[in-house]
């Protein structure tokens, strides 16, 4: 994949992240789960067994709202779900049957660790297998069949130029739905840029065909000597960040997209345990009279003594007095913080408000998308707050 293309599919990642920034709206009821359709043409229906609204193919995904038996004992779902049509994705509110939808928190259990983007959600489950679930316009159901039989993976995440999943296992092989990598059968890690990963043999490799330059910003030198001691990676757009074993954050760019505010000082990010990179929203931009929330690339690290290091300088701020962090999670609108007792802080990004999370407690990982939260319990079941759907038309 040459440089244009690349520049093309961040500028049209960047675009719909406006769109959706743009037209989102907050939720009415938190849900109880998550799940996508079973089985092809699906009813969605007015009332548990009453007359139909529309037909729903596989592969969309819904928001379990609530569930009820008909007078024959049959399970259903309240949901609210996005139709893809020819003219648009209007949201379609209804029960369906539940044995026509999987996923969701009753469903979707034995959980690890789970990722959230804009448009869905992948979950690793304790046994190393993939859960996977998307909108329509993103993940299709060839994909998401893709994802369910895959086995023995470590690592998940979301690919920000692609807008798809990905999933290493542990013989270093990488899936992804978007673009055939150079990688192939030795990966250790990668993140979220959809450019970079460590393979098995500690050397930095793009996973782009191409003319991919790399340029180490800190150390500005000889960062590919650390490369066998990075524990974790992450990244956004051009830019990816490393943690050593020795809690440093690495620095590196591809090519020479430079940031929209002064570069974080990386030498004074250290004793760092975790790292998340993301976009966030800060003021807007006007483009040929038009005016779009600016977003820029948003950086976090948690410190061993639970405090958290962020950038730009308008994140940091948010959480200066955050303490006693184990994670973060950076959505456009607001961040999180997951705290070593299992409950969550948020804070609102340029005036945005998070949603409720105060009753959320004894988790164990958490992930944010654009409108909604997703969090990891202890014994493996999710918990969910937000909206998934992009209006309430």
């Amino acid at each position: 994949m040459n440089k244009k293309m690349m520049i093309f599919l961040r500028c049209t990642f960047l675009l719909y992240l406006l769109f959706t920034l743009s037209f989102s709206s907050c939720a009415l009821a938190d849900p109880i789960g998550f799940g996508m359709v079973n089985a092809s043409d699906v009813a969605i229906r007015k009332e548990a067994g009453g007359s139909r609204i529309t037909r729903l193919p596989k592969g969309t995904s819904v928001w379990i709202m609530d569930s009820a038996s008909d007078s024959r004992g049959d399970a259903w779902y309240h949901v609210r779900a996005q139709e893809s049509t020819k003219t648009g994705y209007p949201v379609r509110k209804g029960w369906i049957k539940a044995e026509f939808v999987d996923a969701g928190s009753r469903l979707w259990n034995n959980i690890q660790h789970v990722k959230t983007a804009s448009f869905g959600m992948i979950a690793l489950t304790k046994d190393g297998t993939v859960l996977c679930a998307g909108d329509s316009a993103f993940c299709d159901p060839q994909e998401q069949d893709r994802y369910s039989g895959l086995k023995d993976i470590g690592q998940i995440g979301f690919t920000t130029i692609g807008c798809g999943f990905f999933a290493v296992d542990g013989q270093g092989n990488l899936y992804r739905n978007d673009v055939q990598n150079r990688a192939a059968n030795q990966v250790r890690l990668t993140g979220s840029t959809d450019f970079l990963c460590i393979t098995r043999d500690n050397t930095l490799q793009c996973t782009y065909e191409g003319n991919i330059r790399v340029r180490w910003i800190c150390p500005q030198e000889g960062g590919e000597t650390a490369l066998s001691r990075v524990i974790a990676m992450d990244g956004c757009d051009s830019r990816s960040i490393f943690l050593t074993d020795d809690g440093k954050v690495f620095c590196a760019q591809v090519d020479d997209l430079a940031l929209d505010y002064p570069e974080p000082d990386w030498k004074t990010w250290t004793d760092a345990v975790s790292i998340e990179a993301s976009i966030c929203s800060f003021g807007t931009d006007t483009r040929q009279g038009h005016t779009f929330r600016k977003l820029v690339p948003a950086f976090a690290a948690v410190r061993r003594d639970g405090t958290v290091l962020a950038a730009p300088e308008s994140l940091a701020a948010l959480t200066a007095d955050w303490r006693d962090i184990r994670k973060t999670a950076i959505g456009p609108d607001w961040i999180l913080g997951l705290k070593k007792d299992g409950t969550v802080i948020a804070a609102g990004i340029d005036g945005h408000t998070p949603p409720d999370l105060s009753a959320w407690t004894d988790l164990v990982d958490i992930s944010t998308g654009n409108t909604f939260c997703v969090g990891v319990k202890r014994d493996g079941s999710l918990v969910f707050a937000g909206d998934f759907l992009l209006s309430d038309d």
